[in-house]
């Protein structure tokens, strides 16, 4: 169940992806690309929700996916946006650090 915070205190559930929305902060990282689109769950299918650029400051929270397919659970501390983004365009080291969400 995929939790969405509204507002202080208050959270909508979602079925969606099955993660928590922000899990405890694993890894704090920039994109490495310019334009790294981030979207509403963890594949191409899902909505773009924002973008990323180097020097943008990111909380990169879990991964999940298969090999060839890692997509990275993120805040864009930045812009204050919340999605998913290939784990290829997230930081230097992609998940070597973060726990499967």
């Amino acid at each position: 169940m995929l939790l969405i915070p509204l507002a202080e205190g208050a959270a909508v559930a979602s079925e969606r992806t099955g993660q928590a929305a922000n899990p405890a902060p694993a890894e704090q990282t920039t994109f490495s690309g310019d334009g790294v689109r981030i979207r509403t769950g963890p594949g191409t299918g899902y909505g773009i929700v924002g973008y990323g650029y180097r020097g943008h400051s990111v909380t990169s929270y879990c991964w999940t996916g298969s090999s060839g397919d890692l997509w990275v659970q993120l805040r864009d501390n930045t812009t204050g946006v919340s999605g998913w983004s290939s784990s290829s365009l997230v930081g230097d080291y992609g998940i070597l650090y973060l726990d499967h969400c």
